[in-house]
């Protein structure tokens, strides 16, 4: 599997060239790099299949997830990757980069307790007064629907 379309093949299908995701570990054509592109491609397409399952629209075909995950985790780690254990059933985790990225918003950073208080959002007198006209108005409102 030397050949750059190959492995391209491996990528798009990689259960479509190998049979298991161990035999991806055991081919030794590829390099580390090149068989940690194949199995985080088998990895996105179970993912995928589990969530088609969760849904009732799976296919009959065998679920690879969990030994996709333990043939990744047998590779040797790169210098730049992420921690494994995904936040969502597809994967997805906020990228280094994005997680430093500093907020341009101009909204108040508020602690756990503040956000979960009322008050934090009606503390001008204007704010209480359009949100309680608001309760009036929809009162008023479900009154006449309901009179007329």
């Amino acid at each position: 599997m030397t050949s750059q379309t190959e492995i391209e093949k491996a990528v798009a299908q990689p259960g479509a060239v190998f049979k298991t995701p161990e035999a991806v570990l055991v081919d030794s054509r590829l390099s580390d790099a090149e068989k940690r592109r194949v199995l985080e491609s088998w990895e996105r397409d179970a993912r995928e299949l589990s969530v088609a399952e969760e849904e009732n629209m799976g296919g009959g075909e065998p679920n690879m997830l969990a030994r996709v995950l333990e043939a990744l985790a047998t590779l040797p780690a790169r210098d730049d990757e992420r921690p494994r254990g995904p936040s969502t059933k597809h994967g997805s985790q906020p990228t280094p980069s994005s997680a430093a990225t500093p907020q341009t918003s101009d909204a108040p950073t508020l602690t756990g307790g503040e956000a979960r208080q009322g008050e934090i959002i009606l503390k001008s007198p204007t704010r209480k007064a359009v949100f309680v006209g608001g309760l009036v108005l929809a009162a008023v409102a479900t009154l006449l629907f309901y009179l007329v």
